[in-house]
């Protein structure tokens, strides 16, 4: 299974979760007073006996039971009573078939509330077999049975027989509620079912009077995901957020990332914007996915300014590539100096742990120097340089003192930059660099042309010299 697999069928147990776990509160919360009014109210002419109204309430009182001392006793009182109660419900009179329905739907309560449904599965699925047709109970009871199939199957993990059962159930029912059409869209989702599941969710969002769950919001945007329908998606993130409140920051990460899927990179960047300025937007990682998207999106003034003020505020969770971003975001955005400090700054941090990326980073600044004329400071970023660099990083070496002595002769310093060029002609001399040779030599010549001329010059400014 693969990791987007994993995810995929986590989301959809936390959903199903959700059914689960609402029948266990519909059995702490009085299933005997639902089944007693259903009878009541639907079941005709159907009656129970004064004898099996009182063991259904001793079942009641023992299914709500709960209380860990006493869980065995009740165990066995349970089993007992049940036992007892199932006995008298035998022969074929309406009343004894219905006493029979009611009792299997209590003992899958029971199995549900102790995570063993799919022990009471094939009982369950005789009884209603037996009830498909031509039964002598209400419809409504039958209907019943059914739906406590599907929620059965769900706790046992069978969606494929939930699913069935509750297509069946659909089939019979003289209108459909919108939780109907949400548990087949979580159904068909768990299939990857895709196109059905997207049917019926949209079916249930329809149905619902106000605002939508924000559980049955989230299978939506699921399942349009996975269809790569992004507008849909998109819409129903936008429904999520607008319910979860601006402080959400997962809503507002969820629907940049779909707005990226659907190749809307500005509108992604403005989500991820607006719950920064919002407050809501505070984690390093989305932080960081802001900074790259202003970056990519060609705003480095607006990336810099974001990462100065989330690193004065968050010293100790700014990292080395935080740093390294925030210099990128200067020099990008021209700011010359505050690059040039940033890019300091980084390979201070960096120095010891990551020598080849101080050096980088220390090239970086002669580089920013050298475009502004700023010599002295290329001297000393190379200095810095190769002070760090790995001795191995040899050829690299020797372009960056060449660039050390023209930054000398720029500052018409030629005794500094003489023994540089000696040094460096020498050595591609004996290596046999050609290219190097020829450019330290070109330097020397244009030192020593510069000599002579000045020389000339001075000695043409000299009274006695012209005399001569």
């Amino acid at each position: 299974m693969t990791l987007k697999h994993r995810r995929v069928s986590r989301f959809f147990n936390r959903v199903a979760g959700h059914w689960v776990g609402g029948l266990r509160r519909a059995i702490a919360g009085g299933v005997l007073m639902l089944i007693m009014t259903s009878v009541t109210q639907a079941a005709g002419n159907i009656t129970l006996s004064p004898g099996d109204f009182k063991r259904l309430e001793a079942l009641q009182d023992l299914l709500n039971s709960e209380a860990p001392s006493q869980q065995a006793v009740a165990d066995e009182n349970w089993e007992t009573l049940w036992q007892a109660a199932w006995y008298e419900a035998e022969g074929d009179s309406p009343g004894k078939q219905l006493m029979r329905v009611i009792l299997v739907r209590f003992e899958a309560s029971r199995a549900i509330n102790e995570d063993r449904a799919s022990d009471i599965l094939p009982r369950l699925k005789a009884t209603l077999a037996e009830h498909q047709t031509d039964s002598v109970l209400p419809a409504e009871r039958v209907q019943d049975l059914r739906w406590t199939l599907v929620q059965t199957a769900l706790a046992a993990e069978q969606d494929r027989l939930a699913l069935q059962t509750l297509k069946g159930w659909m089939a019979h029912a003289q209108t459909v509620p919108a939780r109907a059409d949400h548990l087949a869209a979580v159904l068909y989702a768990r299939q990857s079912d895709w196109e059905d599941a997207a049917k019926f969710i949209d079916q249930a969002l329809r149905k619902v009077e106000g605002t939508p769950q924000d559980g049955w919001l989230a299978l939506g945007v699921k399942i349009y995901d996975e269809l790569k329908r992004y507008p849909r998606a998109i819409e129903l993130q936008r429904l999520r957020l607008d319910l979860a409140g601006p402080d959400q920051e997962n809503q507002w990460t969820l629907l940049a990332q779909l707005q990226r899927q659907a190749g809307q990179h500005r509108s992604a960047l403005a989500t991820l914007q607006a719950g920064w300025r919002q407050g809501a937007v505070t984690s390093p990682n989305t932080l960081r996915w802001l900074v790259q998207s202003l970056l990519q999106q060609d705003q480095p003034l607006e990336s810099a300014h974001l990462l100065q003020r989330w690193a004065e505020s968050h010293p100790r969770q700014v990292t080395h590539r935080d740093r390294q971003w925030l210099a990128e975001s200067w020099r990008r955005a021209r700011q010359y100096d505050k690059a040039v400090e940033a890019y300091a700054a980084y390979a201070r941090g960096i120095r010891n742990d990551d020598p080849r990326a101080a050096a980088n980073a220390y090239r970086q600044i002669a580089g920013l120097a050298q475009s502004h004329g700023d010599w002295r400071r290329v001297i000393d970023s190379l200095d810095q340089a190769l002070s760090v660099m790995p001795g191995a990083q040899h050829e690299l070496r020797q372009k960056l003192s060449l660039l050390q002595a023209t930054a000398w002769i720029e500052l018409n310093e030629a005794e500094q930059a003489q023994p540089l060029l000696s040094k460096l002609n020498h050595q591609a001399r004996e290596e046999g660099d050609e290219t190097l040779a020829k450019q330290t030599q070109y330097w020397l010549d244009y030192l020593k042309t510069t000599a002579l001329l000045s020389s000339a010059m001075s000695d043409a400014a000299d009274p006695e010299v012209a005399k001569r």
